[in-house]
């Protein structure tokens, strides 16, 4: 798959973010933003990047936290992004712009702290984003990502094989090992899985799970 199939999914996104801020979902998908804000340890003076962003919830959460820092967010869909630039209002320190994860805008080295959360599983060609990534990161950087986990639940596994017939902004939901081994193909120095959970959505009584990867980037910082 290719750029131009990632870009295939805009519509739908951009027609999702007109309800996106609303619902159990949405809240759900907060929690797992602010879990991964906590695995990576911000620090005042970091700089931050959400990729797969949204609405723009978990950047305008790190901006709090970084008050002499910054924090980015960048999405395929132009209407999530202009909504993400509304909510974050007069907040100086904070940036957003329309972007594919496998084509990130920015310079070498540029940020201390990456997050992406349920957006993984969109990506066409997972091992060039993560490559994205690191180029992106600062010497000792770290990466959280969080997303569903089809290896820990039945039904996470079924609804990702609809998924890949009738939606085409759907790629594949990983196990722990698929990602993990991602991760093997690229220049990061570490990666581990640091958060599994198995649980039911109050919105019914399925079951779900997701996992949180968490990788490092090496003090020397080269790219690989």
């Amino acid at each position: 798959m290719s750029l131009k199939a990632n870009r295939q999914a805009i519509p739908k996104f951009n027609r999702w973010a007109r309800s996106y801020d609303k619902g159990r979902l949405t809240a759900w998908m907060r929690q797992g933003q602010e879990k991964s804000l906590n695995a990576l340890c911000l620090q005042k003076t970091d700089s931050l990047l959400d990729v797969g962003c949204g609405t723009g919830w978990g950047v305008i959460r790190a901006a709090e936290r970084l008050s002499e820092g910054r924090a980015c967010g960048v999405d395929l869909s132009p209407e999530m992004i202009a909504r993400a630039r509304k909510a974050a209002g007069e907040f100086p320190n904070v940036d957003f712009q329309v972007a594919d994860a496998e084509l990130l805008p920015y310079a070498d080295a540029s940020f201390n702290a990456v997050m992406c959360t349920h957006s993984f599983h969109h990506y066409s060609d997972p091992v060039r984003a993560l490559g994205e990534i690191y180029r992106v990161m600062k010497p000792r950087g770290r990466l959280v990502i969080l997303d569903s986990n089809r290896d820990r639940c039945a039904w996470v596994w079924f609804w990702d094989r609809i998924l890949r017939v009738i939606e085409k902004s759907h790629v594949r939901y990983y196990t722990e090992g698929e990602l993990l081994r991602l991760f093997d193909r690229t220049g990061y120095s570490t990666h581990a899985l640091i958060y599994s959970e198995h649980f039911h959505l109050r919105f019914g009584k399925i079951g779900w799970a997701v996992s949180m990867i968490r990788a490092d980037k090496d003090d020397k910082g080269e790219i690989q």
